[in-house]
């Protein structure tokens, strides 16, 4: 990581999030370790607090407030003047128009706002149910940034497909989208671009078809179409170094008392034990033996869970 670069994490954390936010934000330690003293005081994880009770406030603030790398804002004041109400339609800048889901601020129109403030070289969307298990992978997404022509690099990406949509009766082409749940940008991106990171679709008549783009989407495209640069996401190797629970707001069948329990067996069926990028035989054997133990104990304990996360999943 070069000496001159600074980034800043932006993290939406709700009620719901709570759980896995803790973890989350935690294992920015792994990353924040590994910097040197320069390199530490350009690295901010900003703690976006959503519309949190002020029972979570009590219990998490104070814990977060005191990592060496988190800045916390809390919307509370802000909501206040918003009057925000569940079900109201909100329209993206494109003019789609989408229902809020609760009384929360939406992650893409706070994306659309927020990430283009930050005044640092790079400026990354994390999810709070994304967890770092070994930081290589994030050493090495900053490495091909390094490339002039590299302006975003994220841990996962979806290349375009076409999809029959069975709820809207619709042929889909979903357009390709490296994946927001951990996403770095070079400041220039907010400068190329002022399309929102809504939601976005447009109707083709020629082919009968619906282009969709999903969250960040539609401005990653645009950033490309505009530029020709360079997006990466990682290789396969690196898939065992974090986790990304997937849609762990929504799992309200989880709570402080089994949550450990959860988060133990996911990590293990999904990553297995070690987290190395380069493991060796012995691991590999060990890992495979792992895995298949813990699918079978999590869909004893937690296969209604997992249907449950999977039904909100997007």
């Amino acid at each position: 990581m070069s000496n001159s670069k600074t980034i800043t994490f932006f993290m939406l954390v709700t009620n719901n999030d709570c759980l896995f936010a803790n973890y989350a934000i935690n294992s920015f330690k792994k990353i924040f370790i590994r910097l040197n003293d320069i390199q530490k005081k350009q690295f901010t994880l900003f703690i976006y607090l959503n519309n949190l009770s002020q029972e979570n406030k009590s219990k998490y603030i104070k814990k977060w407030n005191n990592l060496p790398f988190s800045k916390i804002f809390d919307n509370s004041e802000k909501l206040k003047t918003l009057n925000l109400k569940a079900g109201e339609i909100i329209t993206s800048p494109e003019g789609i128009e989408r229902k809020r889901d609760g009384l929360n601020e939406n992650y893409d129109e706070l994306w659309s706002t927020e990430l283009i403030k930050f005044n640092t070289d790079y400026i990354a969307t994390v999810d709070a149910d994304f967890e770092i298990l070994n930081a290589d992978f994030y050493f090495y997404l900053l490495g091909k940034l390094e490339d002039p022509n590299c302006l975003i690099a994220s841990t996962s990406y979806n290349p375009s497909s076409f999809h029959y949509d069975s709820y809207s009766n619709r042929n889909l082409y979903l357009h390709e989208r490296n994946h927001t749940w951990f996403c770095i940008y070079k400041k220039e991106t907010f400068e190329i671009s002022k399309v929102s990171h809504f939601y976005f679709e447009k109707y083709s008549e020629e082919h009968n078809m619906v282009h969709a783009f999903d969250s960040a989407a539609y401005f990653q495209n645009d950033v490309k179409n505009k530029t020709g640069g360079k997006f990466v996401h990682l290789p396969k190797k690196y898939h065992n170094t974090f986790i990304h629970y997937g849609a762990g707001s929504k799992n309200k069948s989880i709570t402080k008392n089994n949550v450990w329990f959860y988060r133990a067996l996911f990590i293990i069926k999904t990553a297995g034990i070690f987290h190395v990028v380069e493991p060796n035989k012995l691991m590999k054997n060990i890992d495979r033996i792992a895995k298949k133990s813990a699918r079978k104990f999590f869909k004893k304990f937690f296969h209604s869970i997992e249907k449950e996360r999977r039904s909100y999943h997007h």
